[in-house]
């Protein structure tokens, strides 16, 4: 049998600093992208990164109509992974993360 282990959650947007210039984000949290989402819903809103998700919202969800807001579409599959991409691009400096 597996251990137990407590972790502390935090949404990304308490994390990130409120200027961090995030150009990917890739998540691949077992069926919780819909609260992941959720909690970076700031960062993508004002960074608008490519987006990789190995489960995508579904459409009624409160997830999908932030990243149809955002104005996400998915472009292709990558080893199970949806990518997605806003009408507006990521910009990218020296100073972006990848999540």
């Amino acid at each position: 049998m597996g251990k137990c282990v407590t972790a502390e959650i935090l949404a990304l947007d308490d994390f990130l600093p409120p200027d961090a210039d995030v150009a990917v984000l890739h998540l691949d949290v077992e069926e919780f992208e819909e609260f992941a989402l959720l909690g970076a819903a700031k960062t993508i809103e004002r960074t608008h990164p490519i987006l990789i998700l190995e489960t995508v919202p579904d459409q009624n969800s409160r997830a999908a109509h932030l990243l149809a807001a955002v104005g996400y579409r998915a472009i292709e599959m990558v080893s199970g992974n949806t990518v997605l991409v806003a009408d507006v691009l990521p910009a990218v400096s020296e100073n972006s993360v990848a999540l």
